[in-house]
């Protein structure tokens, strides 16, 4: 039952993740997405481009087009995962031009693995046209990766001349699944200094990827695109060698926001995991605020009630993080370890 979802706060945008739907569920959703309950849609479960996975993607995607319209294309979003017969990038490219081809919708997000391959796809289908949404990520790097390829697409559809204002991207990161991992190891040290830390790593990694974001996406800062990054250049229809392909030359972000491009939304994910002690208002509380993005499961919304505004800008505790990182290996904790295996799990 998700009838107990409460109404979100005023310029959140809160992803309702679900199965593909029966068709008592669907009625539900509508109704949900009716009263302004949600935002978008992720869709969980194998990606296909079967009939009924397509089917149901148009559904959603057309559930939500009213919203999607009225907000310019910043909202209304669905994202479908996509099914690759290979994990190269080249197949992650083309099982998403397959979906959105099926689907043919304007909001469809095609969801991709934060793998190595699956950032490298991120460019080349957002040169297309194609609408990406790439994770869970849980490192401050690998999220800067997943926005530097995000730069890179649209600096290659902008070269095109398509419409950057609805060409959407998002990246989800996994607060939940980094305090889980480090939780269990704090709780292994076994001391109440350590278990004072339990709950804090996701925090403060979800302060790290919202500063990258800022960095990445401020047009005060237009820090363009570091040419030691290659996020799948060889598969845009420009020809390898064409100057266009280098990115150094690519058009900062101030450019790309006068042409009408939004910043890529970070979306907070993994808030209910469904493990004692790890709960999903311990998140709400402080990143539930206008302009952020949480993706919940029904179950998740039911226990957090009425969301009510927390902290608005994260960035602001980086020496609490930092202080933080030094108190975990007191305990012999590496977090960029713990992060590196969530990555390659």
């Amino acid at each position: 039952m998700i009838a107990t979802l409460a109404r979100p706060v005023a310029g959140l945008s809160v992803w309702l993740q679900h199965l593909p739907a029966t068709t008592a569920d669907r009625d539900e959703i509508r109704q949900l997405a009716e009263s302004g309950r949600f935002t978008d849609l992720s869709i969980t479960g194998p990606g296909s481009t079967g009939p009924d996975a397509v089917d149901h993607a148009r559904w959603a995607c057309d559930l939500l087009r009213a919203g999607h319209r009225r907000s310019g294309g910043r909202e209304g979003l669905v994202a479908a995962p996509v099914t690759a017969l290979t994990s190269s990038t080249e197949g992650y490219v083309n099982a998403a031009r397959a979906l959105a081809r099926a689907v043919d919708r304007p909001n469809l997000l095609a969801a991709l693995p934060a793998s190595d391959n699956g950032i490298a796809a991120i460019a080349p289908l957002l040169a297309e046209g194609i609408g990406v949404r790439t994770g869970p990520v849980f490192s401050a790097e690998r999220y800067r990766r997943v926005a530097r390829a995000q730069l890179r697409g649209l600096a290659l559809a902008h070269r095109q001349g398509r419409d950057l204002a609805v060409l959407a991207s998002a990246a989800t990161f996994g607060v939940g699944g980094i305090d889980v991992e480090i939780d269990a190891l704090l709780d292994r040290a076994g001391s109440h200094e350590s278990k004072a830390l339990r709950g804090l790593a996701g925090i403060a990694g979800a302060r790290s990827a919202q500063r990258i974001l800022a960095e990445t996406f401020d047009p005060g800062i237009d820090p363009g695109i570091d040419p030691g990054i290659d996020p799948g250049i060889d598969l845009a229809t420009a020809p390898a060698n064409d100057p266009a392909n280098d990115p150094a030359t690519d058009p900062g972000w101030r450019i790309l926001a006068a042409a009408g491009a939004q910043p890529p939304r970070l979306v907070w994910s993994q808030l209910y995991l469904g493990v004692p002690g790890h709960r999903s208002a311990h998140y709400l509380a402080r990143l539930s605020a206008p302009g952020e993005s949480v993706e919940l499961c029904p179950a998740a919304l039911a226990e957090a009630g009425p969301l009510r505004a927390g902290l608005r800008r994260l960035p602001e505790e980086h020496e609490s993080d930092e202080r933080l990182i030094g108190y975990l290996r007191w305990f012999g904790i590496h977090q960029e370890d713990v992060l590196q295996g969530l990555e390659t799990a």
